[in-house]
């Protein structure tokens, strides 16, 4: 997973190696002066800081790693590859545009002002030489390592835009709001004939979701790697966006959980009017549809990864996890599926 990790970094990014890197994770010296007269902070002890506030009791599952590690994801995951836009750094034209106009109203970045929110006292307290763009990238790297993932060589030196003229959003092509960001689900395809492969009734978010990270450069391996090592932290939010729950059991830890789960378990579509949605953790909101967890597959009928429409369903000791319409395209879609056992 340490390549989907990796792109929070970004190839847009293009931080210089030399001095203007602002060294490496430990620091800059002490006293050293950016162009506009501000100390450019030791990244070593912003680091420390960032540690110190990730476990928080009042938090959701008491650890700000996953939301922080979603708002550096988010901040990433506008980037062009072909047009030289979005990005953490905005490809040099300031990075951390989510504090703006469209891009903060972004229905896929729901929430995420409360963890930028959380980080200000980090930044309030190392100054105007630490870029917000800086902070949300080294944040997430913490956060990953702090959780049991890999130690991740940061470079700093991302600036921050003045304004929201240069938001990369409102062009997305494959998101109804023009999110630059891949959509949750596009409902299935009209087209589909009943009892058809998944991957053909679906084919409408999976189409889009494979379009969206095309523009960011990614092959479908990368795709795979970056949602199994993003969507093992963290849960939806039913008040924020509709759909409810964690994807795992162990939602703070790095781990292999959710593509183990993945292909593992059985899953099946619920609504909100599901009567057998097996927990109301995972009921998603009215007009919304999601997949959740029944447990291990049944290896006398060909193991896990079965899907099913919820009906007859029953909860018993059945997890409280849910899976994305977009997540379960990994398991439908045949080149996807392809490296799911390289992460489960």
């Amino acid at each position: 997973m340490i390549k989907c990790a990796n792109f929070l970094a970004g190839e847009e990014d293009k931080i210089p190696e030399d001095g203007g890197a602002m060294g490496e994770m430990g620091g800059a010296p002490a006293q050293a002066i950016s162009d506009e007269g501000d100390k450019i902070p030791d990244y070593a002890l912003v680091a420390a800081d960032l540690k110190a506030i990730m476990d928080d009791p009042e938090w959701d599952d008491g650890s700000l790693a996953p939301v922080l590690i979603r708002l550096a994801w988010h901040s990433s995951g506008t980037y062009d590859a072909q047009g030289k836009t979005g990005g953490s750094n905005n490809c040099g034209l300031g990075g951390a545009t989510m504090r703006f106009g469209a891009e903060k109203a972004d229905p896929e970045n729901a929430g995420l002002d409360l963890a930028q929110a959380k980080l200000e006292g980090v930044k309030q307290k190392h100054g105007a030489g630490l870029s917000y763009a800086d902070l949300w990238i080294l944040a997430a790297y913490v956060a990953i390592e702090h959780t049991g993932g890999p130690k991740m060589e940061f470079k700093p030196g991302r600036v921050d835009a003045a304004d929201g003229s240069k938001c990369p959003h409102g062009d997305g092509a494959h998101n109804p709001n023009k999110s630059r960001l891949p959509p949750a689900d596009l409902g299935p395809s009209k087209d589909a004939p009943k009892g058809c492969p998944m991957h053909h009734k679906e084919q409408p978010t999976i189409d889009a979701v494979r379009a969206t990270f095309e523009r960011m450069g990614l092959q479908d391996r990368e795709v795979v790697a970056l949602l199994c090592g993003g969507h093992v932290y963290g849960r939806c939010h039913r008040e924020r966006t509709g759909y409810a729950g964690p994807w795992v059991e162990e939602m703070t830890i790095f781990s292999n959980e959710y593509a183990a789960d993945m292909v593992g378990d059985k899953w099946v579509e619920v609504t909100h009017e599901s009567p057998d949605c097996p927990h109301d953790e995972v009921r998603p909101a009215p007009g919304k549809r999601q997949y959740v967890s029944l447990g291990p597959g049944d290896e006398d009928e060909g193991g896990g990864g079965e899907v099913g429409d919820g009906s007859g369903s029953e909860g018993g000791g059945a997890p409280k996890q849910m899976m994305l319409i977009s997540d379960m395209a990994l398991l439908w879609d045949p080149k996807w599926r392809l490296w799911l056992p390289d992460y489960a």
